[in-house]
């Protein structure tokens, strides 16, 4: 039974001034892991602390219900100042009790700030905590453990198989490419546009009518096609920048951060510096073009270079060979690909709705077994 409710700062100590950011320009690379708001970003050669804490994302996290915004860190460490460190008292309070808890509410009412949203130490403090007896919260957690254990063995198992599905699709992919004996450097068969970013603080060359895309704008699309970007940019915009508006049905490739996204432009679009736009010549049809690149994301993250993040030129890329064969024998391997893509898209929907609602049973075992205890 719970025996009261007390708020988050009155059972336990909370560490942060211990915690130190290292830039990644400074941090010499080790053996000791480097922690951040939602989990382990580097590894350092020196760590900070040497016990078993609980780490809670300060800002930078994500703090819905079920979000894994509390996790327990154990051994030799460091941790940056974007989690909270926190050692419950154990006589008071258990820390997987407190992760399966706090992991299991919606923390969004303790956040505060719209532009740089942030679960400051104050409101951490005043997260109201439901306390059983010790003895009762290690009987919770015995029973949460064994749940989620058989919850994660059968996620795993669906992620697996959506990595054979993925290893798969490579493979078939690669194999009829390979079909076509007539090659072609790319820059033979397309036109090379690169990419560009006007002045952010000019608000003249932001939110006219010709749609930018990002690289991160591209990892979030639901399939290869694109309309409407995050953020728009004027005539003047393009005028004083690198940008450049390629016609649409090009193919949109990004060569850093990350290298091999792809999108096919259903609109004239111009895009970052991050981004390289490919206008096929009539030789080649743009889906296929499009699959061409997609069973070759391996062959293009090798030819990035680069220390900070790897990134492809417009020079290496246009000496990339790529098969042409003729167009009829294009428009039957994209027809052939549509039906594969279609059918794993299916299989992937399945998989990602199977694993949000064995997460959300996790959850609902949480609430139950802590709820139950308070009648």
């Amino acid at each position: 039974m719970i025996e009261e409710t007390v708020n988050l700062g009155k059972v336990c100590e909370i560490l942060d001034t211990l915690r130190k950011p290292i830039t990644k320009k400074f941090r010499k690379q080790g053996q000791y892991p480097y922690y951040g708001a939602t989990g382990i970003v580097d590894y350092v050669n020196d760590y900070i602390f040497d016990e078993t804490l609980v780490l809670i994302g300060e800002d930078g996290a994500k703090w819905d219900k079920g979000d894994q915004t509390a996790f327990i860190v154990s051994g030799k460490y460091w941790v940056n100042n974007h989690a909270h460190v926190i050692r419950p008292f154990k006589d008071k309070l258990n820390q997987k009790f407190l992760v399966y808890y706090l992991n299991s509410i919606d923390l969004k009412p303790w956040v505060t700030g719209l532009t740089v949203p942030k679960l400051n130490q104050e409101k951490l403090k005043s997260i109201p905590i439901p306390l059983p007896s010790i003895e009762e919260q290690e009987n919770i957690v015995a029973k949460l453990d064994e749940a989620f254990d058989e919850i994660n063995k059968t996620i795993n198992f669906i992620k697996n198989k959506e990595q054979e599905v993925n290893a798969l699709n490579e493979i078939i992919l690669l194999n009829e490419f390979k079909l076509s004996l007539e090659t072609k450097k790319l820059s033979e068969v397309c036109k090379i546009y690169n990419g560009g970013t006007p002045d952010t603080k000019n608000k003249l060359y932001w939110g006219g009518k010709n749609q930018w895309l990002t690289p991160r704008d591209m990892g979030k699309l639901s399939n290869e096609h694109v309309d409407v970007t995050l953020r728009q940019l004027t005539d003047e915009g393009l005028k004083n920048s690198s940008a450049n508006l390629v016609p649409k049905n090009s193919v949109i490739l990004s060569c850093r951060a990350p290298i091999g996204h792809l999108a096919i432009n259903n609109v004239p679009m111009a895009f970052n510096q991050g981004c390289k736009g490919l206008v096929p010549n009539p030789i080649l049809l743009n889906r296929y073009f499009y699959y061409f690149f997609l069973s070759s994301k391996k062959l293009l993250n090798n030819l990035g270079t680069g220390t900070t993040f790897k990134e492809i030129s417009s020079k290496v890329l246009s000496s990339v060979e790529i098969n042409v064969p003729s167009l009829d024998m294009q428009k039957k391997i994209i027809n052939k690909f549509d039906l594969i893509f279609r059918d794993l898209k299916i299989l992937k929907d399945i998989n990602k709705k199977q694993i949000k609602n064995y997460i959300s049973l996790g959850n609902a075992i949480i609430g139950k077994e802590i709820t139950s205890k308070a009648s």
